[in-house]
């Protein structure tokens, strides 16, 4: 259990430091309720496994701040969130699947 607890510590960090490099090379500033309601969002997304509307609609709603302000945030940064990887890793294995499929079926018509 102390290492899950760990690799989470370790994933917030690293959320935490990608959002602030992400500001400082942009020349960006946010107010403090701001920083913490796109990294509340950041790490719902890509810690926690939520989807993007809902790790944003619960940062929104913690922090006051409106949803299109974090999402406008959130896809400059181009965060996805683990489910919109994993779909779309799972997109591509089944599209490469398919090309083989009509491959082998082409090869085998000729």
């Amino acid at each position: 259990m102390g290492t899950d607890r760990n690799s989470i510590e370790q994933a917030r960090e690293a959320n935490f430091t990608k959002l602030k490099t992400y500001l400082k090379e942009n020349g960006t500033r946010l107010s403090r309720k701001e920083f913490a309601a796109v990294l509340f969002a950041i790490n719902g997304m890509t810690i926690y496994n939520s989807r993007k509307k809902d790790a944003i609609g619960k940062a929104s709603d913690k922090y006051g701040i409106p949803k299109s302000f974090i999402k406008k945030f959130i896809d400059s940064m181009g965060i996805k969130s683990k489910r919109a990887r994993q779909a779309q890793k799972e997109f591509a294995i089944f599209h490469k699947i398919g090309i083989y499929k009509h491959r082998k079926k082409v090869e085998d018509e000729t």
